[in-house]
């Protein structure tokens, strides 16, 4: 009778011992190249990220800066509006404005403009600093033949004989309550940007909503003029556009070769 059930015997076949190291060299391939495709994928998902999160940031930038932007695409030469107070006496009355004042088309808004004839009412004078030069004094006043709000370094000066200087042909304004006769007899000019009242400036916003007030108007019916203003001085707005575009495109431009690169090394 045999020492041992041949069943039992462990196989010593090298063939087989060959075939069962060749099967755990596979997995092992299969598992590297599996691990190395799954972060390759968090990666690309990684960059569409943060791609689409430098859009949305930029898109929010330009839109902060949209005005600005604008403003500087203006042209140097500002467009001339004409002189207001001619344009009053002309034909204000004859369209049917109830006040005699003009109609409240005009602009463009944030636009490079000049024009003169303002009458200058209800001028206030206003610093940072109540020690500053008189050449950092800045001044407000409320034309009401466009119901503009001007923003101006230029000293405001009333006459002191208002009956003498008052101009005749202002006199409904003054009838109605919207200027002083004395403020009739200044005609001051002003040359810079032009922007709807709803659109002025924070540091002007309690400005415009008080003259607002005043006129029982909505902020959104008065201008506001910052004499001046420039588009040069707005050269910064497409720096920023550029330096807020840079970063999405970049980020893109890499999604684009990560992603090359994935479909190059899944047909090889």
């Amino acid at each position: 009778m045999p020492d041992s059930d041949p069943s039992h015997t462990a196989s010593t076949d090298p063939r087989k011992e060959e075939l069962a190291t060749l099967f755990r060299q596979w997995d092992a391939a299969d598992d590297g190249a599996g691990q190395r495709a799954r972060v390759e994928v968090q990666g690309i998902w990684l960059r569409i990220g943060v791609t689409v999160a430098l859009a949305v940031a930029a898109a929010v930038v330009m839109l902060m800066t949209a005005s600005s932007f604008g403003f500087w695409t203006e042209p140097s030469a500002p467009r001339q509006l004409g002189n207001v107070r001619d344009q009053y006496v002309a034909g204000a009355k004859s369209m049917g404005s109830p006040s005699g004042l003009l109609p409240e088309a005009f602009g463009p808004a944030n636009g490079h403009v000049a024009l003169d004839g303002l009458v200058p009412t209800r001028p206030v004078a206003v610093a940072d600093d109540p020690a500053a030069p008189e050449g950092a004094t800045a001044y407000l006043f409320f034309c009401p033949l466009r119901r503009i709000v001007v923003f101006t370094h230029e000293p405001i000066v009333v006459g002191p004989n208002p009956a003498a200087a008052a101009d005749p042909r202002l006199a409904k304004l003054v009838a109605d309550g919207l200027a002083l006769p004395e403020e009739t007899a200044v005609s001051v000019a002003v040359q810079g940007r032009l922007l709807r009242g709803d659109q002025a400036p924070g540091e002007l916003e309690p400005f415009v909503q008080s003259f607002a007030q005043r006129v029982q108007r909505s902020p959104d019916d008065l201008w506001v003029l910052i004499d001046g203003a420039r588009p040069s001085d707005a050269k910064w707005a497409p720096i920023v556009w550029a330096l807020a575009a840079a970063a999405p495109l970049l980020s893109l431009l890499f999604l684009v070769r990560a992603v090359r690169q994935r479909r190059a090394g899944a047909r090889s």
